[in-house]
């Protein structure tokens, strides 16, 4: 007999001799996914799941379709836990204006009544524009932020998934952004209902000292300013992006999340910042 056809043989007698009930165990309840935060159990799930879910891809619409639920820290009633999700412009400082349909899925975030902070979920068209002074490279510090976002808060009481678009200026004091001065502010129209796709616009006029921002064929809201804009910013970056800001709490049953999900599409630049796409 050949060697390898008698090692075969060898093996499945082998199999064939062991107790019929050697590989069977009575099946037990794994996860029937139930927290009462929430939240996936990290005994269970791992390593590291981590406590941001995100989903980034290309609908059967042809659309970019972005989703981010966060998990807000359960250690404490104060402060805020923050993450953004999405799609980063190829070279930044390029990009001096971007129009984008939007529109939201769902849009929620979960309240602390222990928590003086205020948490906000947004779905936006975002980027730093300059460094108004003291600029370290990596660091957010002195950067300059516009955007102009689908947003809902915590505080909310417009009916479910009924979001605010609005136009905003900050600028940073913090190395991570987590802290901003805010320098403008302006809702633009009145609140939308979700699956309602809105054309957004954001514009930076250097040689103006101007941004400019609007929905649909509103007028444009601008904002003037006076700062020094010929640095660059530290940490450059224009992007289509999730932002979640979450209330911290302690509550035993507290869901502590802030969750988005939007589409963007028909994404346009101005003519300098285009590049081909691949063939």
């Amino acid at each position: 007999m050949h060697f390898r056809t008698a090692l075969a043989w060898a093996a499945l007698a082998a199999t064939l001799s062991l107790p019929s009930h050697a590989a069977l165990e009575t099946l037990v309840e794994y996860d029937s996914f139930v927290s009462v935060d929430g939240d996936l159990d990290p005994n269970l799930w791992g390593p590291a799941y981590g406590p941001v879910e995100q989903k980034r891809y290309i609908n059967a619409a042809g659309q970019l379709e972005l989703g981010q639920r966060v998990l807000a820290k359960k250690t404490d009633n104060t402060g805020l836990t923050a993450a953004s999700y999405g799609l980063a412009f190829y070279d930044p400082a390029k990009i001096k204006e971007i129009a984008a349909n939007v529109a939201v899925l769902g849009i929620g975030s979960e309240p602390c009544a222990a928590n003086t902070e205020i948490g906000i979920s947004t779905a936006r068209l975002a980027g730093s524009f300059f460094n108004s002074g003291g600029k370290t490279a990596g660091s957010q510090l002195n950067d300059v932020i516009a955007q102009v976002r689908f947003e809902r808060s915590a505080a909310s009481v417009a009916p479910e998934g009924y979001s605010n678009i609005v136009a905003r200026v900050d600028k940073c004091t913090s190395a991570d952004c987590s802290t901003t001065t805010q320098l403008f502010r302006q809702q633009l129209g009145a609140s939308v209902a979700a699956n309602t796709s809105v054309r957004l616009f954001l514009r930076w006029d250097q040689a103006a000292k101007t941004f400019s921002f609007k929905r649909g064929a509103d007028p444009y809201a601008t904002y003037t300013y006076a700062m020094v804009d010929t640095v660059a910013p530290g940490l450059p970056f224009k992007a289509l992006q999730i932002r979640n800001i979450v209330e911290n709490c302690t509550a035993t049953g507290a869901l502590r999340s802030g969750w988005a999900a939007a589409t963007f599409d028909t994404v346009y630049v101005n003519a300098s910042g285009d590049r081909l796409p691949t063939p």
